[in-house]
């Protein structure tokens, strides 16, 4: 008779087998946490970094809104230019009868949803006027007209200050920064009656040559002790001011008429002023 056997698998590989498939899903399991764990970071990075490219669309927007208020102030303009942002201005007079601007302006992003808020102050760098055509030797200058120190007063001090190397040179800011000797050619003109100029000579002598005109308000500083030279050719003029903080070595053939009007109106023109923020700005992330 004959008799078919069948093989029985040892119970060892049976326990082999489920530990291999308990391993496995284990395995599985860990894939699938570290997935969603790793999707779930991606979200977070996507959404951060979403954040941080919307912000930085939003400071570039404000950071060009806050150049258009250095130029011209004109809050109504920057509402039109710029419809999604909110644009609040505030006037006062200052102490010395200036006109003080603040903007509060309010910046929204929607997707994502961001906003941001800051405060600025727009104010005439030029706080002071002098009361005659020529004053010398006077140390305090500075800090009168512009509250600066002579220590501290440089280029930056106003928002679109044009340095020169010499004033022969085509002027196309309202303040002209030169250090050295500013010689100021045969029949040239800087500034005019409407668009008076603040000249600002530092360890240099100023020259007007033949038939020269200059409109505006002309300050020489010296920090050397060395005396500088003011020359003023026949036919020339200085419509304006001039001031020095030491005494000025002068020889006056044509010549300088103080303009108090035009002085004024140099003061509350756009290239004068400053721009700086205030406190209380913040950022909304939502």
């Amino acid at each position: 008779m004959l008799i078919k056997t069948v093989n029985k698998v040892p119970q060892s590989g049976i326990v082999l087998l489920s530990v291999v498939s308990i391993l496995l899903s284990l395995a599985t399991l860990s894939i699938w946490i570290s997935s969603q764990r790793l999707g779930g970071e991606m979200r977070m990075l996507n959404s951060r970094f979403s954040h941080q490219q919307a912000y930085a669309d939003l400071d570039e927007k404000m950071q060009n809104i806050v150049q258009q208020l250095k130029l011209t102030g004109d809050g109504a303009q920057m509402r039109e230019n710029y419809p999604t942002s909110t644009i609040h201005r505030q006037t006062f007079t200052a102490s010395n009868g200036t006109m003080v601007n603040r903007f509060n302006i309010h910046l929204i992003a929607n997707s994502p949803s961001i906003s941001i808020y800051r405060a600025y102050l727009r104010y005439s760098g030029l706080f002071n006027l002098p009361d005659s055509a020529i004053t010398e030797d006077d140390d305090d200058i500075t800090t009168r007209l512009l509250n600066r120190s002579i220590r501290e007063l440089s280029p930056a001090d106003f928002d679109a200050t044009q340095t020169i190397q010499n004033c022969e040179k085509k002027i196309t800011r309202t303040v002209v920064w030169i250090e050295g000797d500013c010689h100021i050619g045969n029949t040239q003109s800087l500034g005019t009656a409407d668009a008076p100029i603040l000249l600002i000579v530092k360890n240099g002598n100023l020259t007007l040559g033949w038939n020269s005109t200059l409109h505006g308000l002309v300050i020489l500083v010296t920090t050397t002790g060395t005396p500088k030279r003011l020359a003023i050719k026949h036919s020339s003029k200085v419509i304006g001011a001039i001031m020095s903080n030491q005494p000025l070595s002068m020889q006056i053939n044509g010549m300088v008429s103080y303009d108090l009007r035009l002085l004024q109106r140099l003061q509350t023109s756009a290239g004068v002023h400053r721009v700086v923020p205030t406190r209380g700005s913040w950022h909304d992330f939502k």
